[in-house]
């Protein structure tokens, strides 16, 4: 019989646990079994569930059978199971529940991305639409008025992937790309703090979202990212109809099929801006700066699981009478791969530590998170593209069956180089 590494993606993770280990007793109390449970779901069931999201993508109905327009996403049942999952973890209900909020607000990040590293493991694309929810509720917390927390907040945190309001930001534009100062989204006030917004977005992941946040121009505004303020959109108006705005397609990506990615078209959209006229690139940085974290943890769970189905692989194979592991050569790229995985976990675990502490007041970890972010996010996510690659070699014709899991992880971290600012561009910030 075949070994198995790993039964549980966290019991077997020794360096994700001595991380745990160094969380504060109440947090690992209260958070451990969490772990536990995800570890094994994510080597077990989330597997399969997994696979049929990816091939069975989502899709766009524009009309009902009578023709009514109705511009809604239907996903597979296994995208629901997901985020069941997801939300059962905790992964940002321990971030922004109120009390746990209060009782780790010290490492209440740390504790969250411990569940979100785990769960990535088998399900990059759906990591995508939860990452921005987590990003919606620390703009809404941080910027929001009193009364739209108390309005929108209880939906973020249900445990039910049905019921929960998901986030999404909408930045990109044909006319200019990552150079978002060429965004030529219009803005016009009708009433209170209500606009209408029309232009078009180029790349909205996570286009069934409930809550949008959307940079857009004001009629006079200057040119380039100063002009700029930031909308939230929701696609449900507070009377129960559904707010205007098209989508015209989901895109047909390589990879993170699982989620919804599209174009959308807003053609006199209600909104509400968010903060004051003119900041709203440096509010929207608030949540960009987060995302990447987020890529980042994607990176480094991705090129975990990818060790460890090459791992598991050569365990079990026989090479010219000796067994894959007894091989130097192989022994010696385990060796460079997994010392380059040990050094993008480290650094990228620095930054949430970072997080917390500037969350905190820490003006010194806030600018070291400031700095790290935009590293971390070049370095792991180009780690993660070859170290992908280098495993599905060490699988050998295995590794290149559709089928398999390694083919769907090659194409899911292809996009982490692209997502939140390409390299080029990350290194030009």
């Amino acid at each position: 019989s075949s070994k198995r590494f790993s039964h549980n993606f966290y019991s077997s993770d020794k360096i994700l646990q001595n991380y745990v280990s160094k969380l504060s007793e109440q947090g690992q109390s209260y958070m451990s079994d969490k772990y536990k449970w995800i570890g094994e779901q994510a080597a077990g069931p989330m597997n399969e569930l997994s696979m049929d999201a990816d091939k069975h993508g989502p899709e766009l109905i524009h009309r009902t059978p009578y023709g009514v327009d109705q511009q809604s996403i239907k996903f597979h049942p296994s995208y629901w199971s997901l985020m069941d999952i997801a939300l059962k973890s905790e992964m940002f209900y321990v971030k922004w529940n109120p009390a746990l909020m209060e009782e780790f607000k010290t490492e209440r990040h740390s504790l969250g991305f411990v569940s979100g590293q785990i769960y990535s493991m088998s399900e990059l694309g759906q990591y995508c639409p939860i990452a921005m929810t987590d990003g919606a509720a620390r703009l809404l917390y941080r910027y929001a008025s009193e009364e739209d927390q108390e309005r929108i907040l209880p939906k973020i945190l249900t445990m039910d992937g049905k019921e929960l309001f998901t986030g999404a930001m909408y930045l990109t534009e044909k006319s200019g790309g990552s150079d978002v100062g060429k965004n030529q989204t219009m803005a016009s006030p009708v009433e209170d703090d209500y606009y209408l917004l029309n232009g078009e977005k180029w790349f909205c992941s996570n286009v069934n979202a409930d809550l949008t946040f959307v940079l857009a121009r004001t009629e006079g505004a200057p040119d380039g990212t100063r002009g700029l303020s930031l909308f939230l959109v929701e696609r449900i108006l507070e009377d129960g109809t559904r707010n205007d705005f098209h989508i015209p397609r989901i895109k047909e990506k390589l990879g993170v099929r699982s989620m919804a990615t599209g174009e959308v078209v807003f053609k006199d959209t209600k909104a509400r801006m968010f903060g004051k006229a003119g900041e709203g690139l440096k509010i929207m940085l608030d949540m960009v700066g987060l995302m990447r974290l987020y890529n980042s943890i994607s990176a480094i769970s991705s090129t975990r699981r990818a060790l460890v189905e090459a791992y598991q692989h050569l365990i079990n194979r026989t090479l010219f009478d000796k067994n894959g592991l007894e091989h130097a050569l192989i022994r010696d790229q385990f060796e460079e791969l997994c010392s380059l995985y040990n050094a993008d976990f480290y650094l990228t675990w620095r930054t949430v530590e970072a997080l917390d502490e500037a969350d905190n007041g820490n003006e010194r970890e806030a600018s070291l998170f400031r700095i790290l972010v935009p590293m971390i996010k070049y370095w792991t996510s180009q780690n993660a593209v070859y170290i992908v690659r280098e495993c599905m070699e060490l699988l050998g014709g295995l590794g290149y069956i559709e089928d398999t899991v390694m083919p769907k992880i090659l194409r899911d971290v292809q996009v982490l180089p692209i997502w939140e600012g390409s390299s080029n561009v990350i290194v030009l910030d």
